[in-house]
């Protein structure tokens, strides 16, 4: 089960927390068979009230706490096989290098819809207020563009939207910009996802600035991630309400604290 902290992406609504999910909206869900992310639609909806211990990953694209019956997508490297396995059998536990947590997949359908220039220069448009405090340039003709993306489409944009920003190195990240601009953050959430990618939103220490934190939204690689001493492992405690989504592919995709990732729930 899933505390209530976890939001999810739907198509309809964009990211909204749990408890506002229904019966027959669509997510985005892993296809096994073909290993890509794709529509689904949520199918039930279970409900329960708990006082337990959740404990979960801390990763920059994985941050999260589940009970401990919640089961994880794990993937063997080399024979692609996925199960699915409760996250109570892996915590503190050293899995080694044939277990590895199932990452973001490109969104299908891969078939481009939209021409290259409009594609990139929406995201010339968002980069150019990443730093602004109000929203973009022609923000409903960038939306119109970024509404039904697909995969390759959404790699375009993104490549556009960091070479035109002002990137910033940091660690285990493939690029950072300096983003204070709500509008365009909830942009790139929805885009990255569907090239495959994390997203991590937090402060940045920056010298400029005389050493004070700044905000930053980074993307991150899609592979696998290694469980073992490369996941920092969390612990909470939860009272309330719980959930588990039904859907076909038996996962969806979600974010909390500013990372993006795939969990799994009920099939249908």
């Amino acid at each position: 089960m899933i505390p209530n902290k976890i939001r999810v992406w739907t198509a309809s609504k964009g990211y909204v927390d749990i408890e506002e999910v229904n019966i027959g909206d669509k997510v985005i869900s892993l296809n096994t068979k073909r290993n890509c992310t794709e529509y689904d639609t949520v199918s039930n909806i279970q409900t329960d009230y708990v006082h337990k211990g959740t404990i979960g990953f801390k990763k920059a694209d994985l941050h999260f706490t589940l009970t401990p019956d919640h089961p994880l997508m794990i993937i063997n490297p080399f024979t692609k096989e996925i199960i699915r396995k409760p996250i109570d059998d892996m915590f503190m536990r050293g899995t080694g290098k044939h277990a590895r947590v199932v990452g973001n997949r490109l969104f299908e359908p891969y078939k481009r819809g939209q021409d290259t220039e409009l594609i990139q220069w929406t995201a010339r448009m968002a980069a150019t207020a990443s730093r602004q405090v109000s929203p973009p340039l022609y923000y409903d003709e960038i939306w119109n563009c970024l509404k039904d993306i697909t995969g390759e489409e959404a790699q375009i944009w993104l490549q556009t939207f960091f070479h035109w920003n002002i990137l910033k190195y940091r660690p285990f990240c493939m690029k950072t910009v300096l983003l204070q601009n709500k509008w365009v953050k909830e942009m790139v959430y929805h885009t990255a996802p569907r090239a495959g990618l994390g997203t991590y939103w937090g402060s940045l220490r920056n010298k400029s600035y005389h050493h004070k934190f700044i905000q930053a939204l980074s993307i991150t690689k899609s592979s696998d991630v290694v469980v073992g001493s490369k996941l920092q492992w969390r612990a909470d405690r939860h009272e309330g309400i719980v959930y588990n989504i039904s859907t076909q592919n038996g996962s969806f995709l979600a974010r909390y604290l500013g990372g993006t990732f795939l969990l799994a729930c009920n099939y249908t």
